[in-house]
Order: structure tokens, then sequence, then C-alpha cells
């Protein structure tokens, strides 16, 4: 047979031979391939299958969560929706009256301070020089001085309302 193939140096397939040879056999090798896939495809997808369905019902229960406290929102608004009268708003104010009479006094005792020991014209000559400044670094500079010679100012003040207030606390 291979000198009859050097002589001819062609080979002729008969193709209909060769189908009625593989065809049987490639069917039923491919419906065997399907199965397997099919097979295999359900036994890996279980398990994602039950991480899916523990996912939905996880998002199930934070939903139903979620709309329960929208709801309770909602409610809790329909509840106020009104409750803020004229009536409320004075008795807010008449709340607040002391505490403004309290920062008033701080205040007005913070300047009197201020005045009595000359500390005054500090800042009116820092507002002076900050009036008369062309550049922005001097601004910063003389604004920045300013703030801190308030806060020095407002921590002495407190500090000595600590002490006084510890004091009075004595008797």
């Amino acid at each position: 047979m291979a000198d009859a193939l050097h002589r001819q140096r062609t080979v002729n397939i008969d193709y209909e031979k060769l189908a009625r040879y593989l065809v049987p056999r490639l069917g039923a090798q491919l419906l065997e391939h399907e199965h397997a896939v099919k097979t295999a495809f359900a036994e890996s997808s279980v398990p994602m299958l039950a991480e899916l369905e523990k996912s939905r019902t996880a998002l199930s229960e934070a939903g139903t969560y979620v709309s329960e406290q929208v709801r309770r929102a909602g409610e809790r608004v329909d509840q106020l929706r009104g409750a803020v009268t004229w009536q409320t708003v004075g008795q807010i104010s008449a709340a607040l009256v002391p505490l403004a009479i309290a920062v008033w006094v701080v205040f007005g005792t913070a300047q009197t301070v201020w005045a009595a020991f000359g500390l005054q014209p500090i800042l009116q000559t820092l507002w002076g020089w900050f009036l008369d400044a062309h550049e922005w670094y001097w601004k910063l500079a003389i604004a920045g001085t300013a703030f801190a010679v308030l806060t020095g100012f407002g921590w002495l003040t407190r500090a000595l309302g600590k002490w006084l207030y510890a004091w009075y606390r004595r008797y």
C-alpha cells in the first residue's frame, strides 16, 4: 500500500464511506459530551444557587427592615407635623432668655475688664494697621495677631471664670 501511495502521490478519500463510518460514532460522542457538560454544570451550580438564595433572603430581610424604618420615620414626621406652634416657639425663647442674659453679662464684664486694663487700644491699633496695610500677607499677619490676642484674652477669661466657679462652689 505504501508503494501504491508513492506511485500515485495523491490520496483519494471516499467521503461517503468515511461519513458512514464516523457519523454514528460522532453523534454518540456528542450526546455523551453534552450529557457530561449538563451534569457538571448542574453539580457546580448547586452551591452557587444556594448562595444566591441566601443572598436573596438576606436582601429581602434588609429591604423589609429598611422599609419598616422608613414607614416609622414617616409616621414620626406625620406626628410632628404642626407640633411646632407659636406657643412652642415662645416656650423655647423663654427658656433661652437666661442664657442670653448670662452671655450678655459675660461679654459686658469682659469688655469692662478689657477697657479697665487699658487693652482696648491694642485692638484699635491693630485695626488701624489692618486698614493701612496694602499687601495681603500683612493683612493676614495683622489678622492673625488680633486673633491671637483675642484668643489669649478668651483663655484668660475662661480660666478666671473656672477659678471663680470653683471658689464660689465651696460656699
